[in-house]
Parts: structure tokens; sequence; C-alpha cells
């Protein structure tokens, strides 16, 4: 199954990653070198979890910008710290040599099916934090941001499932850039932002054609049902992504 994904993967990123790499703005190239990597196999099914989650918010009128701030955030912060360790370490980061890699991205799959009992009201989350108790400093941004800690988190797990292609994006690619760049501490921000590029592309259409005054709200009578059937579409995507990852 993963290879099925990589060759979807493929043929997706190829046109962004052929732009990135004849560009010659290094601000240009790390924004496309991230749209590639937001169709790499261990961030597919992640984009479309997040679409999935904050659509099913914004048409129930609970997404706060703020909570879509932070989960843009939590995705800067982990690419800035990757860049960062890259400058220390060197060139020879890859998957073997940061272990967390590989079971960070086998996480993936069983939060979806978590998100998906919890969209199918079979179990609550006080707060509607998915902290897990990862660090306290989470906790008390949490607080500050209004209880929409869960947001950075889940942008902060997204951002930490690597594969193949995403190595070789940002570590590969991405980071002799930066190295050579006046402005390569900028280049992993702008790397994070590219990954998130079809979440920012839906609520582009959403927004752009008006979709919140008028499909969203009409379809906010059925909002139940579509909320059930979030549910079961994030559990189908935790089980392909969890069969698909705990293979490797």
């Amino acid at each position: 199954m993963y290879s099925f994904f990589s060759e979807i993967s493929r043929w997706l990123s190829s046109p962004f990653a052929d732009i990135a790499i004849n560009s010659k703005m290094a601000l240009l190239a790390a924004l496309f070198f991230g749209f590639a990597g937001s169709v790499a196999p261990c961030q597919l099914t992640a984009n479309l979890g997040s679409i999935t989650y904050f659509g099913n918010k914004y048409m129930n009128e609970k997404l706060a910008s703020i909570e879509f701030s932070l989960y843009l955030l939590g995705k800067i912060a982990v690419y800035t710290t990757f860049g960062l360790l890259f400058w220390l370490i060197g060139q020879n980061v890859s998957v073997e040599a940061i272990p967390i890699f590989v079971y960070a991205r086998k996480v993936i799959g069983p939060l979806f099916i978590l998100m998906g009992l919890f969209f199918l009201g079979l179990f609550k989350i006080q707060r509607l934090s998915f902290g897990f108790k990862l660090a306290a400093f989470v906790r008390k941004l949490s607080d500050r941001a209004g209880n929409k800690g869960g947001a950075f988190l889940m942008g902060v797990a997204f951002s930490l499932g690597f594969c193949p292609t995403m190595v070789l994006l940002f570590f590969g690619w991405l980071m002799p850039v930066a190295i050579q760049s006046s402005y390569g501490m900028i280049l992993p921000s702008v790397f994070a932002i590219g990954t998130a590029f079809p979440l920012l592309l839906f609520f582009a259409i959403v927004i752009g054609f008006g979709l919140d005054r008028s499909l969203f709200k009409h379809a906010k009578k059925w909002g139940n049902m579509i909320y059930k059937l979030s549910g079961l579409l994030l559990i189908v995507l935790g089980i392909s992504d969890t069969i698909t990852y705990w293979e490797l």
C-alpha cells in the first residue's frame, strides 16, 4: 500500500519539485518544495485529515482564526527545529539518524482513529486538547490561546511524520539551498507553510467562492450527519494510514 501512495505522490509532486529545483529564488524554491511535500505519502493522509477536521469546524462556525494559526505555527515550529538540527549536526541527518521520525509517523493513523471516534461521540476529550501530556509548555500555550492548543499539537504531530520523500525534499534539497542563502533561516518556515497547501487551497476556495454564505450554511441543516460522516472518514483514513505505515 505504501508503494501505491508513493506512486500517487510522485505524480502529484513532480511539477512542484521541478519548479523548485529550477527556481533561482530561494523563497520560491522553499515554497514549492513544501507544495511537493504536501502530497508526499506521509503527508497526504495527514492533509486530508486536517481538511476534514477544520472543514467540519468551519461549517459549524466553531473554527477561530487563532486555532488555524496555531495549527500552522505547530508545523512551522517543527520544521524550524529540523532546520536548526541540520545546521548543528550537518548533512548526515536521515530517518535512521533520528528514529523519532519513524515512530512519529506511526502515531498519525491511530490519532485519526481517535479523532473519528470523538466525532462519532463515542468518547469525550476534556477541553478538546490533544496534548496527551506531551509537555508543560504546550499546555500553557493551550490555555493562553483559549484552549485551542490541540490545533498546535495537531500541526506538530502531522509534521513529525517523515518518509523518504520528505527527507529528500527537506534535508536533501531545501537545506542545501538554505545554507547558501542569506535568509536561509526562514526557509524552513516557508517550507512548513507550503506543506499545508491542500488545507490553504481548500479554505481559499471556500472563502473565495462564498461557500461560507451559501453551501456551508445550507448544509448546516445536515450538520449532525456531516459531523458523523466526518468521523467515519477520519476512521477510514486512520485505518488505511495505520495499515500502510505499520507495515514498514
